[in-house]
């Protein structure tokens, strides 16, 4: 669940916010030094607290959170007018 005031989001639950990523390849998950992601859109990374920490488009295959610390992520896509969300773990 997300909850939004005044431009800020919050997750509440993890288990709600995870979707199936379907067309979207995300590898290897966890991952230390950068994460692959197959899409042609845009994504953002958010820590548990809602907080965005990365944000960009990638155009086929990208290598995304190289500078995020080690925890758990939220990575939401927008891609042809769907939003996925997929669980990320950086080691």
């Amino acid at each position: 669940m997300r909850l939004e005031a005044s431009g800020t989001s919050v997750i509440t639950s993890i288990e709600n916010e995870i979707e199936n990523a379907g067309e979207i390849e995300v590898y290897p998950n966890p991952f230390d030094n950068g994460l692959n992601i197959m899409l042609n859109g845009k994504y953002s990374i958010y820590d548990l607290t809602g907080v965005l920490v990365e944000n960009g488009e990638c155009q086929n295959t990208c290598v995304v959170g190289k500078k995020l610390t080690s925890g758990i992520f939220m990575l939401e896509f927008n891609s042809e007018s769907s939003l996925k969300k997929v669980k990320i773990t950086k080691e």
